[in-house]
């Protein structure tokens, strides 16, 4: 018997991203964003599930970095919040190919891989 856990969305997860499938180094990208308060955004695949790991090289109570489907400088866009010293799974909704992304600090930095599937 398997025991399974999904987001709310209903996709099975890993209880950890640390117990997640291997990640395709191919599609690795460090983003920075170097000013916050500005719209960036990153070309995805749609429906596909990445895992981001906040990398900046400064300690600061309040860095992080805040993603979604549209400018995320709106707090009514945040769907999904990266914190310092963890990774978290970011599962890209179907049609959407551009994952938006604004830094809590200057230079706030990221490492984004996609997971196999």
């Amino acid at each position: 018997m398997d025991t399974y856990l999904s987001d709310n969305s209903g996709n099975r997860v890993a209880p950890t991203p640390m117990s997640l499938q291997p990640l395709d180094p191919a599609t690795t990208v460090q983003i920075t964003d170097a000013t916050i308060g500005g719209d960036a955004n990153v070309t995805v695949v749609a429906g596909a599930m990445y895992v981001a790991t906040y990398v900046a090289a400064f300690a600061d109570a309040i860095m992080g970095m805040t993603f979604g489907t549209l400018d995320c400088t709106t707090v009514a866009n945040i769907k999904w919040v990266c914190t310092p010293y963890e990774s978290c799974v970011i599962k890209i909704p179907a049609g959407v190919t551009a994952l938006h992304y604004n830094g809590l600090v200057n230079g706030a930095s990221i490492l984004l891989r996609r997971i196999y599937q």
